[in-house]
């Protein structure tokens, strides 16, 4: 690395731990002695992955530590009182980090059931002290797998509970380095909870200390944004995509549209510097801001404005196009987009505008119907089709896109049940 380039801790941490895990891999098929520092190895490289919100790449060391350690936990005799706690930690710290896994891949009913079965595993210990052999960020991902579960079954009194809980326990913890992010997810994972109980502003509170969090942390590394590496670039951008977007949602649903639009330019900005260094991802987000910032301005009224950011999303979204491999693969990005362009032309008086750009949506999605594009989205996009329909009076038209709409919705609620 070099020596002005800013120091990534964190990924140094990371290699050797992957390092560790195949070197110990190798021995422990002739030594099983080693079978208690080959699953230390495991967990703790599947926590830094974590922190580094790589969901995918943690699975598979995810998955193979719980195997592991339960194996050396039935070594040592009956899951019980004399169930050594050491293990037993190893156990429920690698069950956890599946669930964390899951949750991250946007699976938190998985996440719900795997961290329900491992809190249910240790009951049987019979005894405490299991806590003493958890790291903290360990406690935190377990309460926030348990939060976001209840949360995606409707169990929203257990939801708050744990969410408070998981807070509680990150604040004492007093995380620092690439650990201050799991103080924003409980933070975020509290806003959402209070969201779902209708404390809109306790949930914007505690989405503005997320983001007031975040950029004391990342503050010293982005004045170095020229020379940061790509992978620490991302790990301090990613966590605030979420942050900012769900902080300007709730602040336009509570009709704060100045501070609303405030956060998406800032968001917007951010997303703007960092876009290239990002690569794809960075190019989506792009797209997705600016298309929420032009619906934003649209819906409080400032129709030339929303024009304007319309261009900047639209310009976002044709350089996905040109990369695009395979053609059609940023369907998804066009289905947030697209509704937005259009609510901003018919704002600003330009029904056809607005007919245009969702039909070159829906043309695209028709030639590429192996790409998987969200219901909720596509339904949406069928929503504004009909709020444009019945601007230029096509009524039939738009009882037409409104029953598609009804339609894609009760699916996605029939999935659900």
């Amino acid at each position: 690395m070099a020596d002005n380039q800013p120091r990534d801790d964190h990924a140094k941490q990371l290699k050797q731990a992957i390092s560790r895990t195949k070197q110990l891999r190798g021995w422990v098929s002739s030594d099983p002695g080693r079978s208690d520092d080959f699953v230390d190895a495991l967990n703790e490289a599947t926590g830094l992955r974590l922190l580094s919100r790589l969901w995918a790449e943690a699975a598979p060391e995810a998955t193979e530590a719980v195997g592991a350690a339960d194996k050396l936990v039935a070594s040592r005799g009956p899951v019980g009182p004399y169930t050594p706690l050491v293990d037993a930690g190893r156990y429920f710290t690698a069950l956890t980090h599946v669930a964390t896994v899951q949750s991250g891949m946007n699976l938190p009913e998985h996440a719900g059931m795997t961290i329900g079965a491992a809190f249910a595993w240790k009951d049987q210990l019979t005894r405490d002290g299991l806590a003493d052999e958890l790291l903290p960020r360990t406690a935190v991902w377990a309460l926030l797998a348990r939060a976001r579960g209840a949360l995606a079954v409707g169990d929203l009194a257990q939801a708050n509970a744990q969410a408070d809980a998981a807070l509680n326990r990150a604040r004492e913890a007093e995380f620092s380095g690439a650990e201050t992010l799991i103080l924003l997810e409980a933070l975020r994972t509290d806003a959402d909870a209070r969201f779902a109980v209708d404390l809109t502003d306790q949930s914007i509170d505690l989405l503005h200390e997320a983001v007031a969090r975040w950029q004391e942390w990342t503050r010293a590394d982005l004045e170095q944004l020229p020379r940061m590496a790509k992978a620490h670039l991302e790990r301090l951008v990613g966590p605030v995509v979420p942050l900012r977007r769900d902080l300007a949602d709730r602040l336009a649903w509570a009709g704060r549209w100045d501070e609303a639009l405030t956060v998406r330019e800032e968001l917007s900005t951010l997303l703007h510097r960092t876009a290239a260094r990002r690569g794809e991802q960075g190019r989506v987000d792009l797209a997705v801001a600016r298309g929420d910032q032009t619906w934003t301005l649209a819906d409080a009224g400032r129709a030339q404005e929303a024009l304007r950011a319309g261009a900047d999303a639209q310009q976002a979204l044709q350089a996905l196009f040109k990369a695009e491999k395979p053609v059609g693969s940023h369907l998804p990005t066009q289905a947030l987009v697209a509704p937005a362009l259009a609510r901003a032309e018919l704002a600003a008086g330009h029904p056809d505008r607005a007919l245009a750009a969702l039909d070159q949506f829906a043309n695209r999605l028709q030639a590429h119907q192996s790409v998987p594009v969200g219901a909720a989205a596509r339904a949406v996009a069928l929503l504004v089709r009909a709020q444009v329909q019945d601007a230029v009076a096509d009524g039939g038209g738009a009882a037409t896109s409104r029953a598609k709409a009804d339609q894609l919705v009760g699916d996605v609620r029939a999935r659900e049940v």
